[in-house]
């Protein structure tokens, strides 16, 4: 029987400290995190009631959006940009689209319409052309 109960009490023993590790660990950072609340708490509360002791420079000035100046030509240039570049995404949309629809008509062999993925009522077939000596 006591062959049985030592290595039961020798997992205990071993798995003992690491949980003390874990509990000393997960109480500092509790603890810490309180500290640091309460810190931060009366420092908002400090900033938010005292007034300031001398008129900054910049409270005099106006808005940083105010001191933008417009510019007609790069506000221009950007926006032919941007036009520019959607059309060419938009181009190579359509392409995408008509490669695809091309290269499922070659291993499929059914004629698409003008959607992708739809398929018509019949497969496309080569058009056999009638002897005009048959008729």
């Amino acid at each position: 029987m006591s062959a049985l109960i030592g290595p039961v009490s020798d997992e205990k023993l071993t798995i003992m400290p690491h949980t003390q590790v874990y509990y000393g660990f997960s109480n500092l950072m509790r603890t810490q995190t309180e500290h640091l609340r309460s810190d931060l708490l009366t420092i908002s509360e400090r900033l938010s009631s005292t007034t300031p002791l001398a008129t900054s420079p910049l409270s005099l000035s106006p808005p940083a959006s105010a001191r933008i100046t417009p510019r007609p030509f790069s506000t221009l240039l950007k926006d032919k940009w941007n036009h520019e570049l959607g059309a060419l995404f938009a181009g190579f949309g359509s392409w995408d689209r008509r490669v695809g629809e091309w290269g499922r008509s070659v291993l499929y062999g059914y004629a698409f319409a003008g959607k992708v993925g739809e398929q018509t009522d019949s497969p496309a077939e080569p058009k056999q052309q009638e002897d005009a000596s048959s008729t």
